[in-house]
């Protein structure tokens, strides 16, 4: 990596951490050094000539819904617990990164942050990738015909099928620099509003002013009591559960779907009723093909697991159903009501359906019935916030907990998308900081022999854990794989790992306590056209289910 590229990445930490300290940040007056840093994930932040779509798909799916419109973001460290109901306050989404956010005027939104310089560092490098996108788009309309036609296509409200808005697209690409494919692309992703958003950018000069509380600076709103309440709510419903008894704990951090879908027997039960409505309502060949294509062969099970979540999802009833089904045999949801932006899942083994669990489990049913052991599984946790997280709940069971997993999802350096990788240890970004797992990495590389049909298992080597992820281009990265052999990067591991040594250091924790860590390749930074940009789609459903299947068996076998 050159002294310039390194310069860079450090030069924009350090603006962040400024503006931190002031409270304050002008979005359009970080774009400059965000350009130097010439991130993997922007490929072509510096060209005025060309709208980085890839880029806009990726920062879009991490801001709050109609970040289009905002010119003033006020950072809180926390909001009131029903701030969301109050008259004028609208809730927003944010459709690949949970954060509570909030419309509370026409150009202002209330986002809570609550892990401060990770999470701010995020934040703001999002928002100028997406400031800077926004800003090319301005200035390509303004000085065109296009802003024109794009308000008189946007008033006769034509379809997508319509020659005048296939024309319209066709030299929209072209200026663009960019494809139809990528174009129809975020039009899904906007929502089918690609026309009605371009024209607001045209119309509004890009302006995003960044506004922090001042509890950032006073410490006066303790940003660990989410946490807390988090954990503590937890702790409350496994001691109902258990019956005063002091059941053993596995806290597996991964997401809130596949630990579920391959104890439950609801996949087993209703796995053919799910592929039906797969074909009935796949709309395209290739869709259709995928269905037929693994349907009744070894990804019979991923193929369920794959459609259900659709299934579920536009079928909010059933849903329902399928949570009580889940409730019979064990398995409880805790939503998240704290706004740390995690959701939580508590299984008892003793009342799972051991004839109807995933064919691939290998679980020891005399020792669970004997142990009764119970699972801790929640959603992904984000930065400096996996420390929290996992030191409420280690505060809260102490040696209870027998084992400790991570699931992750990364970006790789060794493969492909929808490879695993397993660590040997972690590795922090910039400071080269070395991180040992507490009794090592208990997954190797045969545990997948059965479990992961697909995918390829990389194993020996660091994960880079990074600060944020956008602030990583590709000397950097070739740099890290040439001379410490990294696998991929992430944003969780040393977090997680440094608070499971501190708690350790401090006798809360058994000598003996299981760490078992893998990762899924959900991109390849360093290969045009497979970053976060892009959904993983069906290709990922392997690897996922592959680690999570590795570490129940090796925990339950």
């Amino acid at each position: 990596m050159s002294d310039a590229t390194k310069d860079a990445i450090e030069w924009f930490e350090v603006e962040v951490r400024h503006g931190t300290l002031k409270g304050f940040f002008d979005i359009a007056e970080l774009a400059a050094s965000f350009k130097r840093m010439r991130p993997s994930l922007h490929r072509h932040c510096e060209d005025e000539n060309i709208i980085d779509v890839d880029a806009l798909l990726y920062t879009t799916a991490r801001l709050p819904e109609g970040v289009h419109t905002v010119r003033e973001v006020l950072l809180q460290k926390s909001v009131p617990s029903d701030f969301a109901k109050l008259p004028g306050i609208e809730p927003l989404r944010t459709p690949s990164r949970r954060r509570a956010s909030f419309r509370v005027g026409p150009e202002t939104i209330v986002i809570v942050a609550r892990e401060d310089i990770t999470e701010i560092l995020d934040l703001v490098s999002i928002f100028t990738s997406y400031y800077i996108e926004a800003s090319k788009i301005h200035r390509m309309l303004r000085s065109s015909y296009l802003l024109d036609e794009l308000r008189k296509l946007n008033g006769a409200r034509l379809s997508p099928s319509s020659p005048e808005y296939n024309r319209f697209m066709v030299r929209l690409v072209f200026e663009f620099g960019t494809s139809e494919e990528q174009l129809e692309l975020l039009n899904e992703k906007w929502k089918g509003q690609l026309f009605e958003r371009l024209q607001y950018i045209g119309e509004h000069m890009p302006s995003i002013h960044i506004r922090l509380h001042k509890a950032f600076h006073a410490g006066t709103i303790p940003s660990r009591a989410p946490a807390r309440n988090w954990s503590k709510r937890i702790a409350e419903h496994v001691r109902q559960i258990s019956g005063g008894e002091d059941r053993p704990i596995h806290i597996i951090s991964s997401n809130t779907h596949s630990t579920v879908n391959v104890l439950s027997s609801y996949a087993r039960i209703y796995g053919e009723k799910v592929i039906e409505w797969g074909r009935a309502n796949s709309h395209d060949d290739e869709s259709r093909q995928l269905i037929e294509n693994h349907v009744n062969t070894d990804q019979h099970e991923n193929l369920i697991y794959y459609l259900l979540k659709g299934y579920l999802r536009e079928q909010p009833e059933i849903m329902a159903e399928k949570q009580a089904h889940d409730l019979k045999i064990g398995i409880s949801v805790l939503p998240d009501v704290f706004m740390v932006g995690i959701d939580c899942q508590v299984l008892d083994l003793c009342k799972i359906d051991f004839d109807l669990v995933d064919k691939r489990l290998e679980l020891n049913r005399e020792r669970i019935q004997r142990e009764k052991p119970i699972i801790i599984n929640f959603d992904y946790a984000f930065g400096e916030q996996a420390g929290t997280i996992i030191e409420e709940l280690i505060l809260n069971f102490r040696k209870q907990i027998v084992s400790f997993s991570i699931m992750g999802k990364a970006g790789t350096v060794v493969g492909e998308r929808g490879g695993i990788m397993i660590p040997s240890y972690l590795l922090q970004q910039g400071r080269n900081d070395i991180y040992d797992i507490p009794n090592g990495n208990q997954l190797t590389k045969e545990d997948f022999k059965d479990v992961a049909f697909r995918s390829r298992v990389h194993v020996g080597g660091p994960m880079l854990t990074v600060l944020g992820t956008v602030l990583q281009n590709n000397s950097m990265l070739r740099e890290y794989k040439e001379v410490w052999g990294i696998l991929g990067l992430e944003m969780e591991g040393i977090p997680y790992i440094r608070k499971i040594h501190q708690c350790h250091k401090l006798g809360y924790l058994r000598e003996d306590i299981k760490i078992n860590i893998g990762y899924y390749a959900s991109d390849v930074p360093l290969v045009p056209g497979e970053t976060l940009s892009r959904e993983l789609s069906f290709a990922g459903v392997d690897a996922t289910y592959g680690i999570n299947i590795a570490i129940l068996n090796k925990l339950f076998s």
